[in-house]
């Protein structure tokens, strides 16, 4: 019961210590909290992947972020999917996930997707 009144007492007190007004400032990026898949089913195209491309066939893939963990617990966010190393999507194999790059495979040809970061153009080997 404690434990429960302290939980309370800190949710409380960081709701009251956000600004008055406060907005997330997405600086360009899309903001992470609007669902890419609306209620009524709809997707939401992430940046970088055009209208009417659909899910299907996606090409280039868009590297859109990396969870990287050196342990090789990483994930690799490529056109809305996340996959691991190893996995297979659309036609493409996860080779390798490093912290800034992603190596995969399609059509048996390997290619290198670097993480686009502002001012920094994407890179593709």
């Amino acid at each position: 019961m404690r434990s429960e009144r302290i939980l309370l007492a800190a949710v409380f007190f960081a709701a009251a210590a956000v600004p008055a007004g406060a907005e997330y400032e997405s600086k360009g990026k899309r903001d992470p909290f609007v669902p890419l898949i609306l209620s009524d089913g709809r997707r939401i195209n992430p940046p970088g992947v055009e209208e009417g491309t659909g899910s299907a066939g996606l090409n280039p893939w868009v590297l859109q972020g990396i969870v990287y963990d050196p342990a090789g617990d990483s994930y690799a966010i490529l056109n809305g999917h996340i996959l691991r190393e190893n996995q297979e999507s659309e036609g493409i194999k996860v080779l390798k996930i490093e912290n800034n790059s992603v190596t995969l495979l399609s059509d048996g040809e390997s290619h290198r997707l670097t993480l686009q970061r502002p001012g920094n153009g994407k890179e593709t080997e």
